[in-house]
């Protein structure tokens, strides 16, 4: 894995933490938004 990659990964995963914590929609919907952001990246 490259370090673009990570930094990708870790930029998406916090942003989604941040809407899940403030209550921007379901976090279920968030977490598998996330996941298909970072797969799509790659």
């Amino acid at each position: 894995m490259s370090v673009a990659f990570l930094k990708k990964t870790i930029k998406i995963l916090v942003e989604t933490d941040y809407q899940i914590k403030t209550g921007t929609l379901d976090k279920d919907y968030l977490f598998d938004l996330a996941l298909l952001k970072i797969v799509s990246n790659r």
